[in-house]
């Protein structure tokens, strides 16, 4: 009787309505249960965070500075969510307890941790289902509980698939000797976003990955795009080296290179001179390619050069498209932009009910 009266009463407190991620229970340690992250999400995480990472060391003093931009704010986004993320509800079966940290226990009393619990002082487990309202309409999600002797609930986890919780509820319960229960459908409504944030989102994401694109792929690719007309003349290395430039963050500083390879040409009895070596050609925290390109065109050497007919002042070396870098870079970018239009979609549709 007094069992039936205590779930009563933990049917009427209100559910969780905190957000968790769909976790595994890892039961290969036969003294420690514990309701892990997916491989998933971590692979997920790391691909975020390694792809503009590498896109921005192999391309543009531009495209690094988005990357670490994105990168600030995935880092920022989980810092925010650390509690819930990192997290890990662990059954301790060597020492009687449960408990819900990321910390280690101090001096081994895991009587530290967070949301520490005796397995004397469960009552029962408790499954409940509620509906989220959502923009694109209702969502079911279960959660897992525990029922206290003093008239609580403990939240373990929640996920969407019935079957899998359920099954991991009377694992629990044979482990424990406790009863399950469920109870009736409770309704919650999602918290909405301000759409500002929505906005931000756009801004700082599609805007950054836009204003590089044009800057260093559209805008040189079309000034390529000008020189199919451009008439090859014969011309002479004056001068080259590699530049240096030390570019700062907040916390640190570092340096680029860039080579910088000039030459003279004459173009109708009158001589000119330029500096363009390529017109993709920009600074970059790698000194290598530079270096080649430096020994390649030593002072004096005789190469080609392409000419503006209509303005012999203006003469670039070099006007293949490399195609390899560009994919790479537009694919950082495209990111860039999806990101920031996949959320701001997101955030701005939803609405309260």
């Amino acid at each position: 009787m007094e069992q039936e009266r205590l779930i009563n009463f933990v049917n009427d407190r209100p559910l969780n309505n905190g957000k968790s991620w769909e976790r595994v229970l890892d039961t290969r340690d036969p003294d420690c249960w514990r309701f892990r992250l997916s491989r998933t999400i971590w692979a997920l995480y790391i691909f975020l965070l390694s792809v503009p990472l590498a896109a921005g060391f192999s391309g543009s003093w531009g495209t690094l500075i988005f990357s670490l931009i994105f990168i600030f704010f995935i880092l920022f986004i989980l810092a925010g969510s650390a509690k819930e993320f990192y997290a890990v509800p662990t059954f301790d079966f060597r020492n009687g307890c449960f408990y819900r940290d990321w910390k280690k226990p101090r001096y081994g009393d895991v009587s530290t941790l967070k949301g520490y619990l005796p397995f004397s002082k469960i009552s029962g487990i408790q499954l409940f289902y509620k509906v989220v309202h959502r923009s694109k309409g209702p969502r079911q999600i279960y959660e897992l509980n525990l029922i206290t002797d003093d008239l609580n609930r403990i939240f373990v986890t929640d996920s969407s698939n019935y079957a899998y919780l359920r099954e991991n509820a009377e694992k629990l319960s044979q482990k424990l000797n406790i009863p399950i229960t469920e109870n009736d459908k409770h309704k919650t409504k999602e918290k909405t976003v301000p759409r500002w944030v929505a906005v931000l989102f756009l801004i700082i994401f599609s805007g950054a990955g836009t204003l590089g694109a044009i800057q260093n792929i559209i805008s040189p690719l079309i000034q390529n795009s000008r020189t199919e007309k451009w008439l090859s003349v014969p011309a002479e290395v004056t001068n080259s080296y590699v530049k240096t430039a030390r570019r700062r963050s907040k916390h640190s500083s570092y340096t680029v290179y860039k080579a910088e390879i000039t030459f003279k040409y004459d173009v109708k009895g009158k001589s000119y001179t330029s500096d363009t070596y390529s017109f993709f050609h920009d600074f970059s925290r790698s000194s290598y390619k530079h270096r080649q390109l430096v020994k390649k065109f030593v002072p004096g050497k005789k190469i080609n050069c392409y000419c503006n007919p209509d303005d012999p002042r203006r003469a670039v070396i070099d006007k293949k498209i490399p195609a390899a870098e560009l994919v790479a870079e537009s694919g950082a970018y495209l990111f860039f932009i999806a990101v920031g239009a996949g959320v701001f979609i997101l955030l701005w549709s939803q609405r309260k009910k």
